[in-house]
């Protein structure tokens, strides 16, 4: 019978090794952010080796761009998903009264939002987002600054979409675009403001 080798090759990451190290750098950005998190920390979470490391993410900077990305892309779903329900209960309260005041109805939905944003910073990605963006390492890094900004400007985009579209302009109770930015913009800064006590300190380098 011939010899069939099994396993993996000698030096060749093992299957789902890029998936747990991602894993751990989004939770390590949470916990500690950008600066206090060091690669051996990241693999070591992972329970993986420094050769999957750095066949995977030859730069720390690479693996958290890639942990930026995915915190983007789920949590812009996450707050797309959340505020579909503001908006229902802005229909809601349009329903209760035939004659409704615009302003009461536009109250239901910046309060239901603003509910929506606090869920979402009281989560992992919102934690990593306050932590990056007052992380010095990622002040230094063009790229990580940029993916930064870009995963806020789409949370704020989410936003001033749900004040601005189709379903709250049936109701009559739409924002005006430039108004819809600006309370978008506040509205992300004070939810981030609340989130702050609840993150704590950075722990030292690991």
């Amino acid at each position: 019978m011939a010899y069939r080798p099994t396993g993996r090759s000698p030096g060749r990451p093992s299957y789902g090794s890029r998936e747990k190290l991602l894993a751990a750098m989004c939770k390590l950005l949470s916990e500690r952010g950008y600066a206090a998190t060091s690669p051996q920390a990241i693999w070591t979470r992972a329970d993986c080796t420094r050769g999957s490391f750095q066949h995977y993410f030859p730069a720390k900077e690479l693996i958290g761009l890639a942990a930026i990305e995915d915190f983007t892309r789920r949590d812009t779903a996450y707050l797309r998903e959340h505020l579909d329900s503001a908006v229902t209960e802005a229909e809601a309260a349009h329903r209760k009264n035939p004659e409704p005041e615009p302003d009461s109805v536009r109250r239901v939905l910046v309060e239901q939002a603003r509910a929506c944003l606090y869920l979402l910073f009281s989560r992992r990605g919102g934690h990593a987002l306050i932590r990056l963006l007052a992380d010095p390492d990622v002040a230094a890094s063009p790229a990580l600054v940029g993916a930064t900004r870009d995963w806020l400007d789409r949370l704020r985009a989410e936003l001033a979409r749900t004040f601005t579209g189709k379903p709250v302009r049936t109701l009559g109770v739409a924002f005006g675009p430039k108004q819809a930015g600006e309370l978008a913009v506040r509205m992300v800064n004070d939810a981030m403001g609340e989130a702050l006590p609840s993150i704590g300190r950075v722990p030292p380098l690991q």
